[in-house]
């Protein structure tokens, strides 16, 4: 009896001896995507991140989630200090949808957004708590306000630009929903039915999830994105001095930019210079003479992970001032000559919806690519507009 009264005694200071796990504490802040609207559970992203965390590693996961349904971001400071005042080691900071309805009224500006955003993250700073920043969630068709997602993209670009700014680490939520990236995205990850602005459903709060703990577990499976370029995608004519400029971020605790893999195209054609380092470049471009007549500007980056993860955009189409594109110029360089024959006989005889099919060679724009389209390149043949 007394042996067994000794063993149990001894496992019992064993086991109270043993150190037990750290506990990582995160404040999930946000709307109500953080809230966890469109989840038939109802648990939202939060839960799942937990899972995933603690799959992850060795410590204890604690996910507080601070969430109010249609709040933006000037609304969110009202409460930042009290979600905060119990102390955490990260807040996870996915404000903005809402805002971007009023910005999209006139009502209220980017850069105030913006500036709430990084009035959040200072709150957390001041207790000592890291901001870790997040992009949102494209809107869907059936949004009543930017559908073609123009100002969400923009949001995403300004928070990938303040996060490098104040050297946080970033969730690029968007960048793993961009649908024009992403196939089938609103018919996958959101919720069915009627929504003006665009709620994931359960599928979808995984997607989230995911991208959370990807960062937070430093596993890239993220590419470079691109911050707030020049001239943006607003102008529909620049002159043909312009200097283009298009920054490329890298996340804190990614594998960082591959720069011999990256570049400014303009009409398809690698050009300019970039400057920065592993996490931040600027792809530089200015020069009149070679730009043409028209310049389509993308971009392409890939980073340093294995295998690299790489991204191209198109960025922008822009007409230069006081330059003409002539009918059968497929490339935009201001003649039309063997090179844009070529090239034209490649989609010759699509429709519109068809792989071959490229409006730049539907001259007439009737979506047909036909002996029309043909007889108009043939007729400036040799001839430059400038």
């Amino acid at each position: 009896m007394k042996r067994t009264m000794l063993i149990t005694t001894a496992i019992a200071i064993f086991l109270i001896a043993q150190p037990s796990p750290a506990l990582i504490r995160y404040i999930a802040f946000g709307d109500s995507i953080t809230f966890g609207i469109g989840d038939p559970k109802g648990t939202g992203y939060t839960n799942r991140l937990k899972r995933m965390l603690e799959k992850g590693q060795s410590e204890d996961i604690q996910i507080i989630k601070s969430a109010v349904p249609g709040e933006e971001t000037s609304e969110a400071l009202t409460r930042i200090d009290s979600s905060l005042a119990g102390g955490a080691d990260a807040l996870l900071l996915m404000e903005g949808t809402n805002d971007i309805t009023r910005i999209d009224e006139g009502i209220l500006s980017m850069e105030t957004v913006i500036a709430n955003l990084d009035a959040l993250a200072l709150a957390a700073k001041r207790r000592d708590i890291e901001a870790i920043h997040a992009t949102v969630i494209p809107r869907p068709p059936t949004a009543l306000r930017d559908r073609d997602n123009e100002l969400t993209k923009s949001l995403s670009r300004e928070i990938r630009g303040l996060a490098h700014k104040r050297l946080r680490r970033l969730v690029d939520v968007y960048e793993h929903w961009d649908p024009d990236v992403v196939e089938d995205v609103f018919e996958l990850y959101y919720f069915a039915g009627a929504d003006p602005v665009g709620h994931p459903n359960e599928e979808g709060h995984k997607r989230i999830a995911r991208t959370f703990a990807d960062t937070l577990l430093e596993i890239d499976n993220t590419p470079p994105v691109v911050g707030s370029f020049f001239p943006g995608p607003a102008p529909s004519e620049v002159p043909p001095d312009t200097e283009f400029r298009v920054p490329v971020h890298e996340s804190i605790g990614a594998s960082g930019i591959n720069q011999k893999r990256s570049t400014l195209l303009i009409n398809g054609r690698p050009v300019g210079e970039s400057e920065g380092n592993r996490r931040h470049l600027d792809l530089v471009f200015q020069d009149k003479k070679t730009v043409g007549c028209k310049v389509v500007l993308a971009v392409r980056s890939e980073d340093r992970a294995d295998p690299p993860n790489v991204m191209e955009r198109l960025l922008g189409v822009y007409d230069l001032t006081g330059r003409k594109v002539l009918a059968g110029d497929v490339d935009f360089d201001c003649r039309v000559d063997g090179f844009d024959l070529v090239t034209f006989a490649w989609g010759f005889g699509s429709e519109a919806g068809d792989e071959r099919y490229q409006r730049r060679f539907d001259f007439n724009k009737d979506d047909v690519i036909d002996g029309v389209d043909f007889a108009m390149l043939a007729d400036n043949f040799s001839r430059s507009s400038l």
